[in-house]
């Protein structure tokens, strides 16, 4: 679990950048950015438009500086316990601000690395 605010920090229209974990197979890590569309307080719940990377969202690559992400589609419902970090938005390069990224990089994650 990553030590947010959900109350002050999941507000409709931020972003987020948070981890999805396989349930099946090599169990692998992923990295989600979505926009928050809907939020429910008494579930700790949100909905938001995933967007896609530039770089392979297993990878490393897709929480840094070379990744951009784009192309917001359809919805998906999210807990306040996957969320690395709340954000007011991508730059104008659609690109994760820096402090997205240290919040990132400051977590121990365990990437996908190829066989």
């Amino acid at each position: 679990m990553f030590v947010q605010n959900f109350e002050k920090d999941c507000l409709e229209g931020k972003f987020c950048i948070g981890l999805w974990k396989e349930t099946t197979g090599k169990m692998r890590n992923c990295i989600y950015v979505g926009k928050i569309t809907e939020v429910n307080q008494q579930d700790e719940t949100f909905t938001c438009r995933p967007y896609k990377c530039s770089k392979d969202v297993w990878s490393k690559e897709c929480a840094g500086p070379n990744a951009k992400w784009h192309s917001p589609s359809g919805f998906s419902k999210e807990t306040h316990h996957s969320v690395i970090y709340y954000f007011k938005g991508l730059t104008k390069q659609g690109k994760l601000p820096k402090r997205a990224i240290s919040a990132v990089e400051d977590r121990v994650i365990s990437w996908h690395e190829e066989e």
